[in-house]
């Protein structure tokens, strides 16, 4: 079962006409992470312009489907174009990511059936970092075109774990 890495760069509100290097620098050491066990890299961004200059074509640079969605516009426009089977989702302003926990996570849902492992970090989940399985399309397709959608609202169709935050990042 292969994975494919998805960067969701959410932050970047309006665009500027650069990047700091602190901000390169992140973006670079979470390729080079992801490319340890994804197959393939896809930024996310509403702004590819701006990132176009130092990534060029290393990766897949794509905008959102469904703009003002939040993390349920990230995962359809993720499931809608990953080539693999599995995704793991990350936010350009992570500072620490693991490959190897990413790949366990795929390890689990492959054994366990289940379509989704969310970081949870104090109580809350943190469905914007977790690894999913690309499935229910159609329902994530009908939820995507509501006016108010929340991620629970998809999440409440799949089987998911919950896991601690920190073996994320460990």
């Amino acid at each position: 079962m292969g994975l494919s890495g998805v960067i969701i760069d959410k932050q970047r509100e309006k665009e500027n006409n650069f990047l700091s290097i602190t901000e390169k620098d992140k973006l670079e050491s979470q390729i080079s992470e992801m490319r340890k066990v994804c197959s393939e890299v896809i930024l996310i961004t509403n702004h590819p312009k701006l990132y176009l200059p130092f990534i060029g074509n290393s990766i897949r640079i794509i905008t959102e489907f469904y703009k003002g969605k939040g993390v349920i516009g990230h995962i359809y426009t993720a499931f809608s174009l990953a080539k693999e089977s599995f995704v793991w989702l990350v936010e350009r302003d992570a500072f620490i990511i693991s490959p190897e926990a990413a790949e366990f996570c795929v390890y689990v849902q492959t054994t366990q059936q289940l379509e989704a492992i969310i970081p949870v970090r104090n109580g809350e989940k943190s469905p914007s970092h977790g690894v999913y399985r690309i499935c229910h399309f159609s329902i994530l397709d009908e939820l995507v075109k509501k006016k108010d959608v929340r991620i629970q609202d998809f999440l409440n169709y799949i089987h998911y774990e919950e896991l601690d935050e920190n073996f994320f990042i460990q």
